[in-house]
């Protein structure tokens, strides 16, 4: 993993008055766990966790919505969204990435950022981001993980391992881009979902498949 510019974290949220389908940032599992809107607060803009930045904006949430189809031992359907209390006013830092409608390809390269364990490697307390290559599900549900990985499920990582999601990145953004530069479109193709230990080899991350689950999104946003 490496450091990121400030930017916004990618979070599972959606605003009181519904945002547009291409405006909308996405769903985040982390939160199964514990579904009381109370308990969260969401930060926009922020790069380092132990640290309220200049940039960051901080927002309530006021309801959560699980999938009803959330499996806790295959971790199938493993998607939540978060509604926050008041609108959001984008900026440099704070810009919203779209819905896809369609999947990532295989050997397609995507960024998984958050600010989990490193290993290592850096300061877990700085926003990173690993940048790995989506793997076919055929491949990845018959070599990485036999029979385990569904429909709702990408896997993305390299053949010898060295770089990837590890705890403390669920419920974060995995999202691929389309075009270069300043006319880059930015899509949330995933979320961090689960995975065996971190950056072992012929074990990528799996992540939580978005396009698959549009229909869900919109009939709860909209």
């Amino acid at each position: 993993q490496q450091q990121l510019p400030v930017f916004q974290y990618l979070l599972p949220v959606w605003t009181s008055q519904p945002l547009p389908i291409n405006d909308a940032d996405t769903a985040g599992p982390s939160c199964n766990d514990n579904p009381s809107p109370s308990r969260y607060t969401v930060g926009l803009g922020s790069h380092v966790k132990n640290s309220r930045d200049s940039t960051q904006k901080n927002y309530a949430v006021d309801r959560i919505v699980m999938h009803s189809r959330y499996n806790y031992r295959t971790l199938d359907y493993d998607y939540a969204l978060l509604r926050l209390s008041s609108s959001v006013s984008y900026n440099n830092y704070i810009t919203p990435a779209c819905i896809p409608s369609s999947e990532p390809s295989g050997g397609q390269y995507c960024y998984t950022t958050g600010w989990g364990d490193t290993r290592g490697t850096g300061s877990a307390n700085a926003l990173k981001q690993a940048y790995v290559p989506v793997i076919a599900r055929s491949t990845c549900n018959s070599v990485n993980y036999p029979r385990q990985i569904t429909s709702r499920m990408t896997c993305a990582g390299y053949p010898n391992g060295g770089v990837d999601a590890c705890q403390g990145d669920s419920g974060g953004p995995f999202v691929c881009s389309s075009g270069s530069g300043s006319s880059a479109v930015w899509y949330v193709h995933g979320v961090t979902s689960w995975g065996y230990d971190c950056a072992r080899p012929g074990k990528p991350g799996v992540y939580a498949t978005v396009a698959t689950v549009r229909s869900w999104i919109n009939g709860i946003i909209n």
